[in-house]
Order: C-alpha cells, then sequence, then structure tokens
C-alpha cells in the first residue's frame, strides 16, 4: 500500500516521525542484501552463477541489481537439476531477463524454470526489485516500479503502439524472444505498421522535396508557348509527365522536355504509357534519368532528345526490374 513519505507535526508540538515505506513488495534479508550491495565485487551469493558465464572470466552481470535476488533463484533452481549447466547469454531486452544457457544442458523442466524466471522479471523492478510494469524510457523497453519511472522520466508502454515505437527494427531472434517472454504478437504487427507509416512519410517528404523543384504548369506554359490550359490538357491525355504536390497543384520535371525546339520530347506520350497506372513519381523520374547499358549508356530521356529510336527506350522500361 501507498503511504505518505512521513507522519505530520499538529499544532506545533513535535512528535514521532515515522516513514511509511512506498514498496508494494517487501524484500527478505537475503534479497536485500543483494538489491543494496555496494561494492564493485559480485556478492558472494551470484558468484557461483557469474563463474557459469561463458565465455569464462566475464567480470559483470550485465543485469540491474533489483534482478540480483531473481539471479540467484534461478541460478539455484537450474543447478538443482544440471549442476554443471553454462551460461550463455545474460541480459536484459524488452523489459525481460535474457537468459540462456548451453543447450547441451537444457531439458524441458529447465526451460519451464528459466520461463518461469523471465515472466517473475515482468513485473520485477530492475532497480529495487519492487512490483514493477513495463516502461518506455526514450527507445527502450524498461521494467520499473512507479517511483523509478518517474525519477527517469519513463512512460507507461500501455499499448501494442508504445511497444513497437520502442522496438523500431526487431531482428527474427527479438521477435521469438519477445514472444516467448510474452509480449504480445500484435506488438509486432503494429510495430510492421508503424515502420510503414514512418516508411511513407518519409516517401511523401522525399517526393515533395523533389516536386518543389520541377516546373509548375504556368512555367511549361511559358516553356512551350501554349496556354496553361492546353498544358493541363497535355497531362491528361497522358502526353505530359506530372506530380501532384502537397498544395493541390501540378509539378512537371524538365527532362521530358525538348527545350531548345519547346516541345516535349519525341515519342513521350508512348513512353509514359508504359508508367500507366500507380507508380512512384520521382522514381519514374529516376528512371527517365538514369543511364543505360542498353542505350549506349545514355539515359532514356537524353536518348529521345537525340531523336533515336522509341522502341528501344520502350524495350528498356519493359525489361525493367523497377517496374
Amino acid at each position: 500500500m501507498i503511504g505518505t513519505p512521513s507522519d505530520s507535526v499538529e499544532a506545533g508540538f513535535p512528535g514521532p516521525t515515522r516513514t511509511v515505506s512506498r514498496r508494494f513488495r517487501d524484500l527478505t534479508v537475503e534479497d536485500d542484501k543483494l538489491v543494496s550491495w555496494g561494492s564493485d565485487e559480485c556478492p558472494p551469493a551470484l558468484r557461483p552463477l557469474l563463474s557459469r558465464l561463458v565465455p569464462p572470466g566475464t567480470a559483470s552481470l550485465r543485469v540491474d541489481k533489483g534482478w540480483w535476488p531473481l539471479l540467484q533463484r534461478l541460478d539455484c533452481d537450474i543447478a538443482s537439476v544440471e549442476p554443471d549447466y553454462r551460461i550463455t547469454r545474460l541480459g536484459e531486452d524488452l523489459g525481460v531477463l535474457d537468459f540462456e544457457i548451453n543447450p547441451g544442458d537444457l531439458t524441458d523442466e529447465i526451460a519451464d524454470i528459466i520461463a518461469g524466471a523471465q515472466s517473475e522479471s515482468t513485473g520485477t523492478c530492475v532497480v529495487c526489485a519492487d512490483r514493477a510494469w513495463l516502461y518506455r524510457q526514450g527507445d527502450w523497453l524498461v521494467t520499473l516500479c512507479p517511483d523509478h519511472a518517474r525519477a527517469r522520466g519513463a512512460h507507461p508502454a500501455r499499448t501494442d503502439a508504445d511497444i513497437a515505437e520502442a522496438v523500431p527494427r526487431p531482428t527474427d531472434r527479438d521477435v521469438a524472444f519477445a514472444l516467448s517472454a510474452g509480449v504480445p504478437a500484435s506488438a509486432f504487427t503494429a510495430q510492421a505498421e508503424h515502420a510503414n507509416r514512418a516508411y511513407l512519410r518519409a516517401s511523401a517528404e522525399a517526393e515533395e522535396a523533389e516536386l518543389s523543384s520541377w516546373l509548375t504548369a504556368t512555367d511549361v506554359a511559358c516553356l512551350l508557348g501554349t496556354p496553361t490550359a492546353a498544358v493541363n490538357r497535355l497531362r491528361r491525355q497522358g502526353s505530359l509527365f506530372a506530380g501532384r504536390r502537397r498544395n493541390g497543384r501540378y509539378a512537371y520535371p524538365t527532362w521530358q522536355f525538348d527545350c531548345p525546339n519547346r516541345r516535349p520530347l519525341p515519342g513521350l506520350h508512348a513512353v509514359l504509357a508504359v508508367f500507366a497506372g500507380d507508380h512512384d513519381i520521382v522514381g519514374v523520374s529516376a528512371l527517365m534519368t538514369g543511364t543505360w547499358e542498353q542505350l549506349d549508356d545514355l539515359s532514356a530521356a537524353a536518348w529521345l532528345a537525340q531523336g533515336r529510336p522509341i522502341d528501344a527506350v520502350l524495350e528498356a522500361l519493359e525489361n525493367s526490374e523497377q517496374l
């Protein structure tokens, strides 16, 4: 039960001051010794566990003190089944104890013991061993009690989206470990959706930046010596290539114009027909301006500008894996 830090002093009379614990979970004397351990040396209760780490001679447990009592019990439980077992992985990941032993030492009984410790870790503060919940601290997930979460500026990870944002690019191993430790699979569905939204936002930003350097319909009308209405008509007919900006106006890349002759490139209408449908605007522009080995190391736009055969460009585009 959460209490007040101390009794108040009433009516000006000094009274006994009593500190009320804010802990949800009391510690045993042995656990308290581990959590409050102040020496740089490993506590005696954890030396057997430390000696099992592979490779030998590892000096650090790489786990905060709040989980030391949990580790001490875990070591004793496994050693009662397999006295000579070896630890190949020990740490904290996604707010869960990350613990693996030599596969040759692993049995179904030991796997259940490890799973139980991992489950316990998800409700144990890594700082003080009090009852805890999952929090986000920057781009990390960490299991903390409310007091230490507040001290660290961490925020509750209440939803799948919270978890997804803290695990931006999980490996297959991360996903498998998280699922085995109780992280819901839906969190990684949310993660994939979050990554996709981030990609779409970045793509939209890149596209807008590219289109901002292109010509407006008015610019094109001046270049071709034609009314703006005619430019819009050519675009609708598929005779000019354009992308729509955020402001709703169309922008036209310069590569599609034969500027000296003040006209669109020869054969442009046939080439643009290849891109009919839903195509990446910036990607199309990159295809038209990048060099092609089958076009004598010219870009498709340069090839057309030189009046070379249109069929060669059509063949190159139709055989491209980027379409």
